[in-house]
């Protein structure tokens, strides 16, 4: 794992509200839905709450002709029964852990103003541990092999107090300016993905940014989302997560204006 003290830009007060790692993996053959209840038990003091979700679709970043927009490449297992997605969630809902036969989950997200953006370091620590106890977890069961072949990093950040109108105010990209025809911004929609390659100039990932206003569900102000997701792999562990988060972080800075990181207290 890559040295996490780097000098990457940094903001005391960042808008960030959730943040998601992720890694992808075979279908562990063995894992059945009694599993899941056996696994919860070895947890459940740290994530008493459970939720049952659908699986989130394999995706696997491919680079071998030129991609259409969706990007990626889907896979869905068809002959056997559908299993769930579970929820893993700590008494306060600030982390969760989600478990399918594919893929291993940590999120943590914002639950009240006062709930303070861990950090990447930790947050990357902590995955690193339930993932670890998840693995000895399927070799105790002899469930199967983990064998990674994607990881992901999603951050979420929410600007508060910006409608549509305002995107301008808040990042660099090009919009009609104000007075303009064809008047202001009813609802704004953006997204874009760029390709995250390696010191070598290998494409080993994609960047995927999706910039849209809504409101906020708690009190319905205006809020505007953005959403930046890496994906991708190198090796085959858990490296590329560094790697996302990286590209990430630069990133946010870059389509992100001046006046917004002096709110947000840029530091670096």
């Amino acid at each position: 794992m890559e040295n996490l003290t780097q000098q990457l830009p940094t903001f005391s007060d960042p808008p960030v509200v959730e943040t998601v790692l992720s890694a992808q993996f075979e279908p562990i053959a063995g894992l059945k839905v009694s599993h899941f209840g056996l696994y919860w038990r070895e947890i459940a003091d740290r994530f008493p709450n459970t939720e049952e979700r659908a699986e989130v679709k394999a995706v696997i970043e491919t680079f071998l002709e030129a991609p259409n927009f969706e990007s990626s490449v889907h896979f869905e297992a068809l002959d056997v029964p559908p299993m769930p997605r579970v929820w893993f969630i700590n008494e306060v809902g600030t982390e969760v852990v989600q478990v399918q036969r594919d893929r291993f989950i940590k999120n943590w997200r914002e639950q009240g103003s006062g709930d303070a953006y861990p950090r990447y370091p930790n947050l990357r620590m902590r995955f690193d541990a339930d993932f670890a106890h998840f693995t000895d977890f399927v070799k105790t069961n002899a469930l199967g092999n983990i064998v990674v072949n994607q990881c992901e990093v999603t951050y979420v950040n929410h600007v508060e107090g910006i409608s549509a109108s305002d995107v301008a105010k808040v990042f660099s990209i090009v919009v009609p300016a104000p007075g303009s025809h064809p008047g202001p911004i009813e609802a704004f929609s953006y997204s874009s993905r760029f390709v995250i390659k390696d010191r070598d100039g290998n494409p080993v990932g994609r960047l995927h940014v999706g910039i849209q206003s809504t409101k906020r569900a708690t009190d319905g102000k205006p809020i505007i989302a953005m959403n930046l997701t890496a994906r991708g792999q190198v090796g085959s562990g858990l490296d590329f997560l560094d790697v996302g988060r990286e590209w990430i972080v630069k990133s946010f800075k870059e389509l992100t204006l001046a006046e917004m990181h002096e709110k947000w207290g840029l530091q670096a």
